[in-house]
C-alpha cells in the first residue's frame, strides 16, 4: 500500500507497481454525540460556537448505496434542555437553479425541492420515528410514522409538530438551521440515552437522494438508522478521522475489522494511541482494505477508552474492491 488519502468524500486509494484499484467507502453505521451547548442564534448562518464543537455527519452517499454525490453534505448537531438543534451545509455549484416550489408553512411536498430529512428513532425501537422535513427557503413538513406488521410507515394522524427553521445561503452552499423542542419528540433526554437518527437530503438541480447512513433505498428505513448518543464523551469518530474535543489527552485502544461478505474471512487490526486535547488524528486503512480479499467487504472502526475498554465511538461502512 502507497498512499492513503481521506477526504470529504473518503476516497480510498491503493496502487502496487502499475495495478491501481479506488475503493468507495460507504457508510452503513455510525453514532454521533449530542453535544450539550449553548443554544445557536437560529439565523440560518453556521458560524455559532456550538458548531464548532458539536460532532458532525458528513460523507454522504446515494442512498442507493452505488456511490457517492457529486456534491457533499456537511451536518452538525448539539442540545440545550429545550430543544434538539441540527444544521446542515449543502454543497451547490447551481443555486440559482434550486427548486422551491413548495411556499407552505408545513405541508407534505417539501421534499420534492431541493431539502433536507431528519429522522428520529427515539425510542430506538425500529418501528416509531419522526421525520422533519424543510427545503432550502424554509418550507417545512413534519409527521410521525408508525411501522405497522406488514413494514409499511403508518402516520399518526394527531402528530403535531412545533419546531422551526431558518435557511441561508454563502457562495457554494444553502444551508439550514433547525431547532426541535424535546417536548415535540415527547422525551426528556438524559445521560446515556441513545437515539436512532439519520440524516438526509434532496437534490434536485442534479438529481440525487443523499443519505449519512446509506438506507440502500428509501429513506424511511429505521432499521438502518444511525445512533446519537447523550453520554457527554468528548471523543468523535467521523471518516475515519479521530477527534478529541476535550482539554486533556486521552489514551485510546482502536480496533479496525474487516470482514469479507462471502469468505467471512476477517483481518483486524488494533493500535495504541493518545489523543491530544483539542486534536485530530487520521487513521490508515490501507493495510486492512489491501489485505482484504475481492468482492464486498465490511469494514468497522472502534473507538474505546485504553483504561476501561468502554467503547466511545464506532463507525461501519461498506465498500467493494
Amino acid at each position: 500500500m502507497k498512499l492513503i488519502k481521506i477526504v470529504a468524500v473518503l476516497l480510498v486509494v491503493f496502487c502496487n507497481l502499475n495495478v491501481f484499484a479506488e475503493v468507495t467507502l460507504i457508510r452503513t453505521g455510525g453514532n454521533l454525540e449530542i453535544v450539550q451547548s449553548k443554544a445557536p442564534a437560529l439565523d440560518g448562518i453556521l458560524n455559532d460556537e456550538c458548531w464548532k464543537i458539536s460532532d458532525k455527519a458528513d460523507n454522504f452517499s446515494l442512498y442507493t448505496g452505488t456511490g457517492l454525490p457529486s456534491k457533499q453534505t456537511t451536518a452538525y448537531v448539539c442540545r440545550d434542555e429545550n430543544k434538539l438543534y441540527i444544521a446542515f451545509e449543502c454543497k451547490e455549484d447551481k443555486l440559482d437553479k434550486l427548486v422551491a416550489a413548495s411556499k407552505e408553512a408545513e405541508g407534505d411536498s417539501v421534499w420534492m425541492d431541493d431539502s433536507v430529512e431528519i429522522f428520529i428513532d427515539t425510542r430506538h425501537d425500529h418501528l416509531t420515528y419522526y421525520h422533519f422535513m424543510a427545503n432550502c427557503v424554509g418550507s417545512k413538513g413534519s409527521s410521525r410514522k408508525i411501522k405497522d406488521s406488514f413494514g409499511d410507515a403508518v402516520t399518526d394522524e394527531d402528530f403535531v409538530a412545533k419546531w422551526e427553521v431558518k435557511t441561508g445561503r454563502t457562495a457554494e452552499a444553502w444551508t439550514i438551521e433547525i431547532a426541535i423542542p424535546w417536548s415535540t419528540l415527547g422525551i426528556t433526554p438524559k445521560a446515556g440515552d441513545v437515539i436512532g437518527l439519520n440524516l438526509n437530503r434532496e437534490r434536485k438541480t442534479v438529481p440525487e437522494n443523499d443519505c449519512w447512513i446509506c438506507t440502500f433505498g428509501g429513506f424511511h428505513a429505521p432499521e438502518k438508522f444511525g445512533q446519537a448518543s447523550f453520554s457527554g464523551r468528548k471523543i468523535f469518530l467521523n471518516n475515519a478521522v479521530i477527534r478529541n474535543t476535550g482539554g486533556k489527552e486521552e489514551k485510546l485502544t482502536v480496533k479496525i475489522t474487516n470482514i469479507n461478505e462471502s469468505s467471512k474471512k476477517e483481518t483486524a487490526k488494533e493500535l495504541k494511541l493518545t489523543a491530544g486535547a483539542k486534536s485530530e488524528q487520521s487513521l490508515d486503512l490501507a493495510g486492512v482494505i489491501k489485505d482484504a480479499e475481492k468482492g464486498k467487504n465490511i469494514i468497522t472502526i472502534s473507538v474505546a477508552g485504553a483504561a476501561d475498554g468502554k467503547v466511545l465511538a464506532e463507525e461501519t461502512f461498506q465498500y467493494n474492491n
